[in-house]
């Protein structure tokens, strides 16, 4: 599922290499959000990225700016 959304998500945006690895957990945060009971953490996927994001304004407003796009995902998934 997760390949999937970043697979949606690349095919009407483009996304910088530095960015790559934010969509990636993003996409794996709403897969979990879908498939799992008890969701990770958003700590578990600092640590997932070698806390390469630990603390990061920019990391942040790129997750609210991809969760918008990913909205619109996620709302054609639950059709």
């Amino acid at each position: 599922m997760t390949v999937s959304i970043i697979d949606r998500y690349l095919s009407g945006n483009s996304v910088s290499k530095k960015n790559l690895q934010l969509l990636g957990i993003t996409a794996l945060l709403i897969s979990c959000k879908h498939e799992e009971i008890d969701l990770p953490k958003i700590n578990d996927f600092t640590y997932i990225t070698n806390n390469a994001y630990e603390n990061n304004v920019y990391y942040k407003n790129f997750l609210s700016t991809t969760g918008k796009e990913m909205k619109k995902i996620e709302k054609k998934l639950n059709k």
